[in-house]
């Protein structure tokens, strides 16, 4: 078969890579064009270095600290004896030097794989959310279709795409770093249980941050990306006043050899190991699936109020299940008879709740986000007066704690 672009100029194809923003459009031409890879070999580091300074999902510290952990992690001649010696090691300020043509195409794979299954976990997860929605009773007649309507029509913001994005970033991190610590560095049992089993705590995740993580690791097994679990013991569960041992049932402890089924914040962040991806290759079936991430927020009043900045402190600032849902959780076992049903975490997740920005979470009806009468909203409109009663009532005791976990219990139909 012809490459059709063999009957462009070299100036033309150089000029097309160092511009390009997307990882998918440059991984898919190096791919398709052995005259456009040829053309990329003879520059592959400014090129590459280039598209990542472009490309607007993958500005941030975190960001740019993972990927450029994992080219080295990936990196023939890289070695660390231990996780100790791999975290004490100086963090870079770019990509290693003397990366090849092919190890920097590697690179560019990896963020494609990235950049596709952000777009993918996004999608599916905002259809079981507003299918939910939809699906939901509480409100007036029909309020369940206009809300998933209104969260249907609502773009993905660029804190919601950085969630996701970052969370992906973080499996893939763990996975190669697995992947190294077992074969060639060859860990100790000891380093890697210290490295690989406490990844979370060694590498400061919150239990929040975490969540997300295992939310989108849901959702990527939903796909087909087959992990790996390891088990999670039942006896490693954080001591709680309220713990119900009669609720852990035999089907709950053989579930701990696969997703963790309650919120990550009961298990201790030392010994809980994330879960293991052999590959991060897009299943056939999405293959055509193209998504873009959307350009950086502008630092609007708007973008601040709905904590949609591209600021350090909102990047995964969590929202609701996760700022209360410890406490929810607590105080669901209040209850005459006590309700342990929000306890379960794995359909929450497939909804994305802790992945959602604050103003769909408003739009569902769902949101404990403390706003105040007349704040300007993201669709160029203003918190009206009815807005703020159904949010105070929701947010304080107007329609009390049961009402607030009818609602979230009403999401996953219980």
């Amino acid at each position: 078969m012809d490459d059709p672009f063999s009957k462009l100029p070299v100036e033309i194809i150089y000029e097309i890579l160092s511009l390009s923003t997307d990882f998918v459009g440059t991984d898919s031409l190096l791919s398709v064009s052995p005259w456009v890879r040829a053309i990329f070999d003879t520059k592959p580091r400014p090129i590459t270095l280039g598209l990542f300074s472009a490309n607007s999902g993958i500005q941030t510290a975190s960001l740019k600290q993972l990927y450029q952990n994992i080219a080295v992690i990936r990196h023939p001649h890289a070695y660390y004896s231990s996780h100790e010696e791999y975290k004490n090691a100086r963090p870079l300020e770019g990509l290693p030097e003397h990366m090849s043509a092919a190890e920097l195409s590697d690179l560019i794979h990896i963020a494609a794989q990235n950049q596709r299954l952000t777009g993918i976990v996004l999608a599916t997860m905002h259809h079981n959310f507003t299918t939910a929605i939809e699906n939901t009773s509480f409100g007036p007649p029909s309020s369940g279709h206009s809300r998933a309507q209104k969260i249907k029509s609502e773009p993905f913001s660029w804190i919601e795409h950085h969630r996701v994005s970052w969370a992906i970033w973080r499996l893939q991190h763990f996975s190669a770093l697995q992947t190294a610590a077992k074969g060639h560095w060859n860990w100790s049992a000891e380093s890697r249980c210290t490295g690989l089993d406490g990844y979370m705590k060694r590498h400061w995740l919150s239990h929040w941050l975490s969540e997300q993580v295992w939310t989108v690791a849901a959702i990527l097994a939903d796909l087909g990306l087959n992990p790996s679990y390891r088990n999670q013991n039942m006896h490693r569960l954080k001591s709680y006043t309220n713990f119900p041992p009669a609720w852990i049932t035999s089907e709950l402890l053989d579930a701990h050899t696969q997703e963790p089924p309650l919120p990550i914040f009961f298990y201790p962040r030392k010994n809980t190991p994330l879960p293991f991806f052999p590959s991060f290759e897009v299943p056939p079936r999405y293959s055509d699936n193209v998504y873009c991430p959307p350009p950086a927020p502008l630092p609007t009043p708007v973008n601040r109020d709905w904590g949609r900045m591209r600021h350090p402190r909102t990047y995964n600032k969590p929202t609701l299940p996760a700022m209360k849902f410890q406490d929810r959780c607590e105080r669901m076992t209040w209850l005459q008879p006590p309700n342990y049903d929000i306890w379960d975490m794995r359909p929450f997740r497939r909804l994305g709740v802790v992945i959602w920005d604050p103003w769909r979470m408003y739009l569902a009806g769902l949101s404990d986000w403390d706003v105040l009468e007349g704040i300007p909203t993201p669709d160029g409109g203003v918190v009206e007066e009815e807005g703020l009663e159904s949010l105070e009532g929701y947010r304080q005791s107007l329609m009390g704690e049961e009402e607030i976990q009818r609602r979230w219990l009403a999401l996953i139909g219980r």
